[in-house]
């Protein structure tokens, strides 16, 4: 029964993975076609659409070959579609290390403090270990002349 749920919650998280990545796609291809590619003469837009969403990814694809006007290429759109997908989940796997590294540094700071912390508490331990050795230092001083007479 466990297995069958944690089976469940890794294909799940696999699932909202990938919804993210295909969000993260089409938001990216809407804001090239309304803002970037909006002007551009109608037969190009597909060309200017794939560059704007990733040029990395239209050189690999298309650089050889662009798309000709009113062309369809699904082969190569899936390819395009898995390089964006790559491309995506490289972004996601740096920024996880990038925030990995600030906890790290966090980590490493908040260390420091809590060694800078100890050591000041250690030296109040000391100061007050050597204040209370001066306070009975006078007092076993007067003492000690009625010790060496018995």
């Amino acid at each position: 029964m466990v297995r069958w749920y944690l089976l469940l919650v890794v294909c799940l998280a696999g699932a909202s993975a990938k919804r993210r990545r295909t969000k993260e796609v089409n938001q990216r291809k809407k804001d090239c076609e309304r803002d970037v590619c909006a002007d551009v003469h109608p037969d190009q837009r597909p060309n200017c659409n794939l560059k704007c969403q990733s040029e990395a990814c239209y050189e690999e694809i298309y650089g050889k070959e662009e798309l000709e006007p009113g062309e369809i290429d699904s082969k190569r759109q899936r390819e395009f579609t898995q390089c964006q997908n790559r491309e995506s989940r490289e972004r996601l796997k740096q920024s996880k290390a990038k925030g990995r590294r600030r906890n790290d540094d966090a980590d490493e700071q908040e260390q420091a403090d809590d060694n800078a912390t100890a050591a000041e508490d250690d030296l109040s331990d000391e100061e007050e270990r050597r204040a209370r050795v001066a306070e009975a230092l006078p007092v076993a001083e007067a003492e000690l002349p009625q010790q060496l007479e018995l």
